[in-house]
């Protein structure tokens, strides 16, 4: 066994056929569907376990900075973790978690943002974080005065306008949206369909929708994965989404902190329920980064003054400990990571201590476009 260790670049093809082996039934089309994770500038940051030449195990980190309310957290998104079923059982995945958050944490990483819910993940101190609140809307006509239409590569910039406009939001570069429209097209296979509509009032752009139709364990789904703009705009186009993409309804998730949404889904009767922000695992990976990262919103939360005092670190053992004055609080990185981002009501609520009662939770956007 070797590693685990970044991939070279004269293994990256095999680790692709390892790759497309684990998640597509070999069939070729996960560089295509996940290229700012898969790709030759990013082989420093795909961890690898390699027997007899070719790579095994895998896990694929992309590092990206998350704006929140003017604040940057820098955060690695995990995804494609995987290992062939003979090689499996081994610990491979699991160290393989370790070394890239090792890696993304001494780089300035403090969050780390997983796709998926499994047993690894929580063993690895991740949980599912965020509330929001969602809504089934049946599929209909747009609005009087909204009109609806597919983006091409001509829209970069219009979505890239109405993007940058939003308060809790991942940097994306311009690279970053060039490859990812590219995408929609290797995930739009068979009966899946994955399109970005921009939201037109008069002729003029005022928001995108992110739709999504495709088939799990044999039923069919239809949800929205990201948005961007006015939302009463985005309110009146959802119908016409759903219809465009084949579905009974259409899934509309909104986050618990954007209140305009929220407002809008609530009044216009729609079937509603409360859950987590995304299908994600999510962990504080590194304490310290973090409360320097937010060091803006926790002044602007609680004074500088009090801010000044917030004294934070790592114990020994691995656990968080935070303190202003006599209060103090030392909890495990996972409960410290539901603290930071919130649960929905209903979740399992530990006893708050008021050492950081005024400065979370706080917020982090739908994955969207930057799935991995």
């Amino acid at each position: 066994m070797e590693g685990p260790r970044a991939v070279r670049s004269d293994e990256f093809e095999r680790l692709m056929e390892t790759i497309d082996e684990v998640f597509a039934g070999g069939r070729r089309y996960m560089r295509a569907s996940f290229p700012l994770l898969f790709n030759i500038g990013n082989l420093e940051n795909l961890f690898v376990v390699v027997e007899d030449g070719r790579p095994v195990s895998h896990v694929g980190i992309i590092i990206r900075d998350i704006n929140v309310f003017g604040c940057r957290i820098k955060t690695a998104s995990v995804g494609s973790v995987g290992t062939l079923e003979e090689y499996r059982g081994r610990g491979f995945a699991g160290a393989c978690l370790d070394a890239a958050e090792k890696k993304a944490v001494a780089e300035g990483a403090s969050v780390t943002l997983i796709s998926g819910r499994r047993s690894l993940y929580t063993r690895f101190g991740g949980v599912q974080v965020g509330s929001s609140l969602v809504a089934d809307v049946p599929a209909g006509d747009a609005a009087d005065g909204i009109s609806l239409r597919r983006a091409g590569a001509g829209d970069i910039l219009v979505l890239e306008g109405l993007y940058e406009r939003e308060p809790v939001r991942f940097h994306r570069p311009l690279e970053d949206w060039e490859a990812t429209l590219k995408s929609l097209e290797a995930r739009s296979r068979g009966k899946n369909d994955h399109a970005l509509f921009i939201v037109e009032r008069a002729g003029e752009p005022v928001a995108y929708i992110l739709g999504s139709h495709f088939i799990w364990d044999d039923v069919p789904q239809t949800r929205v994965a990201e948005f961007a703009g006015c939302r009463r705009s985005i309110m009146a186009a959802l119908p016409a989404v759903c219809a465009s993409l084949g579905g009974g309804a259409v899934e509309m998730k909104a986050p618990a902190w954007d209140t305009v949404l929220t407002g809008l889904l609530a009044a216009a009767g729609y079937p509603t329920q409360q859950q987590h922000l995304n299908g994600h695992t999510v962990k504080v990976s590194s304490l310290e980064n973090f409360l320097r990262q937010v060091q803006p919103l926790i002044e602007e939360r609680v004074g500088l003054a009090a801010a000044g005092g917030l004294q934070y670190g790592t114990t020994d053992d691995g656990l968080y400990d935070c303190r202003i004055g006599e209060d103090r609080l030392t909890i495990e990185p996972s409960e410290f990571t539901a603290l930071a981002f919130g649960q929905p009501p209903g979740d399992r609520e530990r006893e708050r201590s008021g050492v950081l009662d005024r400065i979370f939770p706080m917020p982090l956007p739908l994955v969207g476009l930057n799935y991995v």
